[in-house]
């Protein structure tokens, strides 16, 4: 151990039963589509989660350069509406998710003592920490100003935008699955399920 740990919030999801509670639990206004993709059905199903952040402090042990410094990552508010197909169903389990639109406040990382820059190196060097995301990390440069998009295993991935905003279309083996993921007034946005890429790209162009 290198520190200590400290969190504040709840990041747990919660379940609610409409748009106006969801938003209301989170916190954050939430835009849905007004046209769905055909054989997508309506009501979604809502998951919000709060604002929650933690906090590491660092000991001696971490070297005198960075004892008694922190490093303070906070994640949300954020909700996410799942669509359900049609036609389709799977037994006790329900209809199968056709379309998930989500959005999250954009991740920050701050730091006291030493820059965020040299506390996130210190992390990144630690045994343990995944190496292909590392790479992608520094890749990218300071976590503070760009947001990394992991990519799953067995996806694609180009260069695209959404209402002017750059944004990243994720794509499966044969087209399977598609997603979209873009950045919007410091607010993460997805839409992404067993949908054609055009068809996930019309629901994101109407969120903006």
């Amino acid at each position: 151990a290198y520190g200590t740990i400290a969190w504040a919030g709840h990041p747990d999801p919660v379940k609610t039963s409409s748009l106006q509670a969801a938003e209301s639990t989170a916190g954050m206004p939430f835009a849905l589509p007004a046209a769905l993709p055909g054989g997508v059905q309506g009501p979604p199903s809502f998951l919000a989660v709060k604002a929650s952040s933690v906090t590491v402090t660092f000991d001696a042990k971490a070297g005198p350069s960075l004892a008694g410094s922190t490093l303070t990552v906070t994640v949300g508010p954020g909700v996410l509406a799942v669509y359900r197909e049609v036609s389709v169903t799977t037994g006790a389990l329900g209809r199968i998710p056709a379309l998930a639109v989500g959005a999250l406040r954009r991740p920050t990382a701050t730091s006291a003592g030493a820059t965020a820059a040299q506390l996130e190196a210190f992390l990144l060097g630690r045994p343990g920490f995944p190496q292909v995301l590392a790479q992608e990390i520094r890749l990218l440069g300071n976590l503070k100003n760009v947001l990394p998009v992991p990519v799953p295993s067995g996806m694609t991935q180009r260069s695209t935008s959404v209402a002017g905003s750059p944004a990243v279309s994720l794509s499966a083996a044969g087209g399977s699955a598609n997603a979209v993921v873009w950045e919007h007034d410091d607010v993460v946005r997805t839409v992404g399920g067993p949908l054609d890429a055009q068809d996930v790209m019309d629901v994101a162009r109407q969120l903006g």
